[in-house]
C-alpha cells in the first residue's frame, strides 16, 4: 500500500502536542474557571481547540512515520540513527524543506551556512522555492541580498555544493540505505540492529530448527544472563529470601553457577562429554552454548550435538523452576521420563528431515538416559 509522503518530524511535532494536551486538561481541572453552559471550562475548551481540534483540521495523511518516529528515541541507545537509516531522495522538492532538512551533504544547510540561513525571509521554504528546474536548467530563487565578505564566501559555497543537485519531475521519496535496492527489510533492519546491540560474534543468536522457538530464546536469554537467577533478581533490588542455588544450596545462583558448576549440571556434562568422546566441557557458559563451533564432526552430528546442549540447559532450569516453585519437590528419578515425553513432542512437529529427525531422536532418547543415570547417582550422594 503506497502511503503519501510525510516528514517525520512533522508527525513528532503531533505526537508532543499529545502529550501537552493531556497535561494542560489535567492542569485545567484544578483551575476555577468559568464554566460555559454547556459544563466545560473555557481554559479547557481553548486547550482542546489547540491541541486536539486544530491540528485535526490540518492531519497529515496516515503513514508509517508516527510508528518510526516512536521508536526513534530507543533505538538512539543502541546507536541506531535513523536520519542515517532513511534518507531523503529529492524529486520535484515540494516535500523537503531546503534549509532545516538534511537532503545534500551530511547536515542541513542551516548548520553548515548559517549567515545565509539568518539572512532569508522566508526559513521554512521547501527546496522547489529555492531550486528550480526550467526549460532544462536549474533556476535559483535567493530572496536575499548577497553581500561582499563573509556572506559572499558561504554563498559561492553554496551554489557549488548545489551544482551536484538535479531536481526531478518525480514526487519527493525516502530511501532505506542498509539495502542495496533501497527497500525497507525487515532482515536488513534486524542485522543493523543486532550489529550495534550486540557485543562480539559470539553474541549472535544461535537458532536450531529441530527444537522449539521457547528453547532457542531461553538459549539465547542465558548467553545475555537475561534469566531470572536469584543472583539477577537481588542486583536488581528483589528481596529475597536467599540467594543460594534451590539445586545445591552450595553458592550463589548465577547463570555460569546453575548451568556449569552446580553438582547436577557438572555431573550432566561429565556424562556427555564421554558420550560423545569430547574430551573435557568448556567451563565458561557462552563456550559450552557454542561448543558446536569447536569440535571437529560432521554437520549432522554438530546439529544433534546442538540440540543436546541446549535441550540440557532447558533441563536445568525447568528442573530448577520446579524445585523453587511446586509445593512438593520434584523427583529426580521421574524427570527423565517426563523430559522423553516433551521431547518426542518437540522433534515429531519440528522437523520434515526423516534422517536427521532418527539422527536427533536417537540423541536425544541417549541424553534422557543420561539425565536419568546423573539424577539418580546424584540422589545417592555420588558425583
Amino acid at each position: 500500500m503506497r502511503h503519501d509522503i510525510v516528514d517525520p518530524y512533522t508527525v513528532e511535532r503531533r505526537i508532543n502536542n499529545n502529550y501537552r494536551a493531556k497535561e494542560q486538561l489535567s492542569k485545567a481541572k484544578d483551575q476555577n474557571s468559568n464554566t460555559d453552559p454547556e459544563g466545560q471550562t473555557i481554559g479547557k475548551r481553548r486547550i482542546l481547540y489547540k491541541y486536539t481540534i486544530a491540528p485535526q483540521q490540518r492531519a497529515v495523511p496516515s503513514s508509517p512515520w508516527a510508528t518510526i518516529i516512536g521508536l526513534r528515541k530507543s533505538l538512539s541507545t543502541a546507536n541506531i540513527n535513523l536520519e542515517n537509516v532513511f534518507r531523503r531522495k529529492v524529486g520535484d522538492g515540494s516535500t523537503f524543506e531546503f534549509w532545516n532538512h538534511t537532503w545534500i551533504g551530511t547536515s542541513p544547510l542551516k548548520s553548515v551556512f548559517s549567515r545565509l540561513f539568518m539572512l532569508d525571509t522566508s526559513r521554512i521554504c521547501s527546496i522547489k522555492d529555492r531550486c528550480q528546474l526550467v526549460n532544462g536548467s536549474i533556476h535559483y530563487n535567493w530572496c536575499w541580498p548577497i553581500r561582499d565578505g563573509i556572506e559572499m564566501d558561504q554563498f559561492i559555497d553554496m551554489v557549488g555544493l548545489l551544482n551536484n543537485f538535479i531536481p526531478s519531475a518525480s514526487p519527493d521519496s525516502w530511501i532505506f540505505s542498509l539495502d542495496n535496492s533501497n527497500a525497507f527489510t525487515v532482515n536488513s533492519m534486524r542485522r543493523h540492529i543486532e550489529g550495534n546491540t550486540l557485543l562480539s560474534q559470539a553474541d549472535t543468536i544461535r537458532w536450531n530448527t529441530t527444537l522449539p522457538i521457547k528453547v532457542n530464546i531461553h538459549t539465547w536469554r542465558t548467553t545475555l544472563d537475561r534469566l531470572p537467577t536469584r543472583y539477577n533478581l537481588d542486583a536488581r533490588g528483589i528481596d529475597l529470601d536467599s540467594t543460594r542455588c534451590p539445586v545445591c544450596d552450595g553458592c550463589v545462583e548465577t547463570s555460569q553457577h546453575l548451568f556449569i558448576d552446580c553438582m547436577v549440571a557438572r555431573g550432566l556434562w561429565k556424562m556427555i562429554s564421554r558420550w560423545w568422546k569430547l574430551g573435557d566441557y568448556p567451563k565458561v557458559l557462552n563456550n559450552l552454548v557454542a561448543w558446536t563451533d569447536s569440535v571437529d564432526i560432521h554437520n549432522l552430528a554438530k546439529e544433534s550435538l546442538d540440540v543436546v546442549i541446549q535441550t540440557t540447559i532447558w533441563i536445568i532450569w525447568q528442573y530448577r523452576n520446579r524445585v523453587c516453585f511446586d509445593s512438593k519437590p520434584p523427583r529426580k528419578d521421574t524427570l527423565g521420563e517426563d523430559l522423553r515425553l516433551e521431547l518426542d513432542i518437540w522433534l515429531s512437529v519440528g522437523n520434515q528431515d526423516k534422517r536427521k529427525l532418527n539422527k536427533v531422536f536417537s540423541a536425544i532418547r541417549e541424553l534422557v538416559d543420561i539425565v536419568k543415570k546423573t539424577l539418580e547417582l546424584g540422589a545417592r550422594g555420588v558425583e
